[in-house]
């Protein structure tokens, strides 16, 4: 973004209110910016990005306990206005967050909110289709997240993840659901990508951290505005299911941009994808 009137700031240190913010960013056409928890006028490089940018206005994702208080009259004092979207526990922020979003399109995405990988898996794609992303726990459906989806007349539920995140029974009390999961995280991944990789631009794809949160969902509004989706890797090895991926996409790709430096994600794990040249 060269200038944008929107930005969401979210905690860079915990991850369930940040799950759901793709699809706002998107909605608002803004970026994702990690804020750390304390106050805004000790984060120095934070507030002179929001005004390099020209931010108006900033959507605060979660409570007070993960993004200060005082964050609202600090952004004042920078002519910058504030809407904090955050309820009791991670279930409910979901549900502020998805209420903000809308259902326009009739459709929601299912995550485990005790995990970040399947949440991240659909960011992208969620912010491509407006569709809100919504936490539950594997066992059952909190009661206010029940109310709030049968209120929405909803056409299909993408539920991220195998059983073992988001049970049977949970799914079978949601309306419409399609299932896209597999053993572990980067099978879920590669289910995603294979089911939506024809609404995408499969020139380029972006290669994030599968062990933490930061760094995929930094990039998912981007990828979402540029229908691109995110692929979720090991640190120290090529898995199999990304090999897939990448193979699989081979003829259309131009660009491939790897989120964190090498001490992250290494490049033998690139050269073992057949990425031999890294800029």
């Amino acid at each position: 973004w060269e200038s944008s009137e929107y930005a969401v700031l979210a905690s860079g240190v915990d991850y369930p209110d940040a799950l759901c913010a793709a699809p706002l960013a998107s909605k608002y056409n803004a970026p994702i910016v990690l804020a750390e928890n304390r106050s805004l006028n000790n984060q120095s490089s934070l507030l002179k990005l929001l005004k390099s940018k020209g931010v108006k206005h900033v959507f605060l994702v979660g409570g007070t306990g993960v993004i200060p208080a005082s964050f609202k009259n600090e952004l004042l004092a920078q002519g910058i206005t504030s809407k904090r979207l955050g309820g009791k526990n991670r279930y409910e922020t979901s549900i502020e967050i998805a209420k903000e979003v809308g259902h326009e399109s009739g459709e929601i995405a299912i995550a485990n909110a005790w995990g970040f990988a399947d949440g991240l898996s659909i960011s992208s794609i969620a912010a491509k289709r407006n569709m809100p992303i919504i936490l539950t726990p594997q066992n059952n459906i909190p009661d206010k997240v029940a109310e709030y989806i049968n209120s929405l007349g909803i056409r299909r539920t993408f539920v991220i993840g195998a059983s073992g995140v988001v049970s049977d029974s949970v799914a079978g009390k949601l309306p419409n659901v399609e299932r896209l999961g597999g053993q572990h995280r980067y099978a879920t991944n590669k289910a995603v990508f294979d089911r939506f990789k024809n609404d995408l631009d499969q020139g380029n794809l972006y290669i994030a951290s599968a062990v933490d949160f930061p760094d995929a969902l930094s990039v998912s509004a981007l990828a979402g505005k540029e229908s691109a989706f995110v692929v979720l890797s090991n640190l120290r090895r090529a898995e199999a299911d990304v090999k897939n991926i990448i193979t699989s996409n081979r003829p259309y790709l131009k660009n491939i941009y790897v989120l964190g430096s090498n001490a992250l994600i290494g490049d033998n794990v690139l050269y073992d994808l057949s990425i031999n040249f890294i800029r």
